[in-house]
């Protein structure tokens, strides 16, 4: 009797936190049921309506890039142009939108399993509800962009290397930079250990291969043979990217090359980018002097691949942030498993809001809390103002989560050195 007296509180104690998570669940959901009906119901194509178009000009004449917003890859082209005439633009851009909210429930649902057994329940609810509401994902989502898929592919394609198929890994790596080079060093820096080089090798010859089997699409529909030529889509990307076009130097673009226009002017565009690629490659070196002695496929090398190949680009939109999510995560789970100093966690810290404050293409965060409690949405014209602002801050969340993971792997390596040393001596 006792016994089962003293078992009603434990049973209790359970239905309890059964019924907290079961809310906690429904919370998360009600997030991505937000950002999923808000991306369906508006009836803007956004960056998706500028590609759908560009789909059409490449079917009509086979040379996307008279699309004067044109700078995809040739396969995106091709499958653009095979979309056009299949599928209307708003049913292609419901699709779209379908399928990257279910990639992003399918890739968090199998992060958050993972970590179940490695954060505690309170950081586990925290990283649950940051990585459902983080700001470059949502805006990739609103935008209409194919950042989610190239970036699940290439997380898809390296948990494959992990498990040393090679194949496998090659062909996803390798599609997801033909679709969108988001992460275009990541084949290159696995060309450079041996345990990976085999898979590096596929993922070139898929690029290679995907590329030319786009071009051979779009040289068919312009009955010229020249189209193609590589150098089209890289002179196409080149030419749209200088000053004078209008993407290099604005606002909302987070490029270092960017920055360094802002600062000191677009005059001499060509040292601009030098200084801009010495000032990554800087980095770089420095990150993965801090990773030395992890595994070529470990999921460190790729969160610092991910966000380097996004800062050699000209062009680094707000959205092309969601590529800090693997490195946000992982610094997470090593603060809260071997503890970190204030200076790590205030860094971390500092650069997810930093990163959040964008909710293009509708502003700000600060501006929707503003909207709320004034009753009211922004005008457009002080939406715009505003994100221009915000985005002059915003920019810095990529630097500020590489150093901060530097600063941090730099301190575990120099700790797990000193700790050999006894032993080697």
């Amino acid at each position: 009797m006792v016994t089962g007296v003293g078992s009603l509180p434990r049973a209790s104690s359970r239905v309890r936190v059964l019924i907290a998570s079961g809310f906690a669940f429904l919370a998360l959901a009600a997030v991505v049921a937000w950002w999923t009906w808000r991306a369906l119901h508006d009836p803007h194509g956004y960056d998706f309506r500028l590609a759908y178009a560009g789909g059409k000009v490449a079917w009509a004449t086979g040379r996307p890039q008279l699309q004067s917003t044109w700078t995809g890859t040739p396969l995106l082209a091709a499958a653009l142009a095979l979309t056009s005439r299949v599928l209307t633009l708003t049913t292609a851009s419901h699709l779209l939108t379908l399928l990257n909210a279910a990639l992003v429930i399918s890739l968090l649902a199998v992060v958050l399993h993972r970590l179940r057994g490695v954060l505690e329940p309170g950081w586990w609810w925290a990283t649950a509800l940051a990585l459902v509401s983080f700001g470059p994902m949502m805006s990739s989502v609103w935008w209409k962009q194919f950042n989610i898929i190239a970036l699940v592919l290439a997380v898809a394609g390296f948990e494959a290397l992990r498990r040393e198929r090679a194949g496998l890994a090659g062909g996803l790596i390798g599609l997801s930079v033909a679709i969108k080079p988001l992460v275009f060093l990541l084949p290159v820096a696995m060309l450079l250990a041996r345990r990976t080089r085999r898979a590096g090798v596929v993922a070139i010859v898929w690029i290679v291969g995907l590329t030319l089997a786009g071009q051979g699409l779009l040289a068919a529909r312009a009955h010229d043979l020249s189209v193609l030529s590589p150098l089209s889509a890289l002179t196409n990307f080149a030419q749209k990217t200088k000053p004078g076009h209008g993407y290099a130097c604005m606002p909302l673009n987070f490029s270092p090359s960017t920055l360094l226009c802002k600062v000191a002017g677009s005059g001499d565009w060509t040292l601009v980018h030098v200084l801009s690629w010495a000032a990554v490659a800087i980095l770089a070196v420095w990150a993965f002097d801090a990773l030395r002695g992890r595994g070529a496929a470990s999921w460190e090398l790729f969160a610092f691949v991910c966000p380097l190949s996004v800062l050699l680009s000209p062009l680094d939109w707000s959205h092309y942030q969601i590529v800090l999510a693997p490195l946000f995560v992982l610094l997470l789970v090593g603060f809260t498993r071997s503890g970190a100093p204030a200076g790590a966690w205030l860094g971390l810290g500092c650069a997810f809001v930093l990163s959040s404050l964008m909710w293009e293409p509708y502003g700000t965060v600060i501006g929707a809390v503003d909207g709320l409690f004034r009753a009211h949405a922004q005008q457009a014209a002080k939406q715009v103002q505003d994100a221009y602002s915000v985005a002059g801050v915003a920019q810095f969340a990529q630097y500020v989560l590489l150093v901060t993971g530097v600063l941090w792997y730099s301190a575990v390596s120099r700790g797990a050195r000193t700790a050999r040393r006894p032993l080697a001596s």
